[in-house]
């Protein structure tokens, strides 16, 4: 069983109960109907898996706690190694696969884009270059 963490300090546990109210209030419940609810669903899913809550909800912390530690280690690795992670609002690099099967919808966007009155703009990806669109202002 993984140790705990350190326990959330004030200003995220106001944040917590404030996400959790937003959210009862969102759904239409009060905070007691929306704990209950969530109480149900946890009971529920522990059912279909043959444990009990108790059970349920420490193997939920423990992938929890094992997802945020895999977090951790890898930005400490991009850190390592000259890479900042990503903050919240920027952007991803995600990787493109070239050998991919071409979506037809997608060739009809390009072409469609290409029958416009667009800026026309040649990018390097992959270390090939490509065409890339720029709207008129």
């Amino acid at each position: 069983m993984p140790t705990p963490g350190p326990p959330p300090n004030p200003q995220q546990i106001t944040q917590m109960q404030a996400q959790f109210l937003d959210e009862a209030k969102r759904r239409g419940l009060t905070p007691q109907q929306f704990q209950e609810q969530q109480r149900q669903q946890l009971t529920a899913d522990a059912a279909k898996q043959g444990l009990t809550l108790e059970q349920y909800v420490v193997q939920l912390k423990a992938r929890a706690m094992q997802e945020h530690h895999m977090r951790q280690q890898q930005a400490h690795q991009g850190q390592v190694q000259g890479h900042q992670p990503p903050q919240q609002g920027q952007m991803q690099q995600i990787p493109v696969n070239p050998n991919a099967d071409k979506k037809p919808e997608a060739l009809a966007v390009a072409k469609f884009l290409r029958s416009q009155d667009l800026k026309m703009r040649v990018c390097v990806l992959d270390g090939q270059r490509k065409e890339m669109f720029k709207g008129t202002p």
